[in-house]
C-alpha cells in the first residue's frame, strides 16, 4: 500500500493519481468502519442502561 508512495519517482501521474486514490479509498473505509463500530458499541451500552 505504502510501496507506491516510495515508488512515486519511477511511476508515471497515472498510476501515482490512481494509488493516490487507493490510499484515499482505504482511509475513508477506515473512518466508516470505526464510527460504525463506535456507534454499534454504543447502541450497546445505551440498551444496558433501559
Amino acid at each position: 500500500m505504502f510501496a507506491c508512495l516510495l515508488h512515486h519517482r519511477d511511476t508515471t501521474r497515472l498510476i501515482e493519481s490512481s494509488c493516490i486514490i487507493k490510499m484515499c479509498i482505504f482511509v475513508i473505509a477506515l473512518l466508516v468502519f470505526l464510527f460504525a463500530t463506535f456507534s454499534y458499541r454504543r447502541k450497546i451500552s445505551m440498551e444496558k442502561f433501559v
